[in-house]
């Protein structure tokens, strides 16, 4: 096979490196993968505890998962907050709007420092909610809202966001359009 010495001496050199990585104290290779799925991990855990925060309506636990610069872009409305504390205040009042707000994660894949999340967010429309159109009163209605968030992790701490969700759902949750009625 004219490729068959070519892969062999392919292979030996891999071997020779691997050889080589062996004699620090521990494999480059091995360390190369670990990080990759610490990172993952990692990323995992920060999402984890930002979202649990939520729920717990901690605002200290759920700004120390953000990174000073963060980014937010909410593709529903288009809006943009940068910073950690102007992202806090901002989600803040999706908790006065729904007083017992849970969030929970439905999937979640991560790839190293990046991570995609399906989740569902419920609670009662007791407070004031800020829709696209002003101010919302309340209504005391049940709602659910499902979204789709990209995240980007650095160093322990979320550097960006990206929202997708159901907006018209909720809005129709809250009684600001008739709910679909199939033809």
């Amino acid at each position: 096979m004219p490729g068959s010495s070519q892969l062999r001496t392919h292979g030996e050199q891999f071997a020779a490196l691997v050889r080589l990585c062996q004699c620090a104290k521990h494999s480059i290779l091995d360390q190369s993968r670990g990080d990759i799925r610490m990172t993952m991990q990692e990323t995992g855990r920060v999402i984890r505890e930002w979202v649990d925060a939520l729920t717990r309506d901690d605002p200290g636990a759920f700004r120390a998962c953000l990174a000073p610069e963060v980014h937010w872009m909410n593709m529903a409305d288009g809006r943009v907050v940068h910073g950690a504390e102007p992202l806090h205040l901002a989600i803040w009042g999706m908790r006065v709007a729904l007083p017992d707000l849970y969030a929970r994660i439905d999937d979640m894949v991560a790839d190293g420092d990046r991570a995609a999340v399906e989740m569902t967010f419920t609670g009662t429309h007791n407070g004031q909610l800020i829709g696209p159109a002003g101010p919302v009163p309340p209504t005391g209605n049940q709602v659910s809202l499902r979204a789709a968030l990209f995240f980007h992790v650095q160093d322990g701490r979320i550097v960006r966001i990206t929202r997708y969700g159901d907006t018209l759902s909720l809005l129709t949750q809250v009684g600001l359009r008739p709910a679909f009625q199939p033809a």
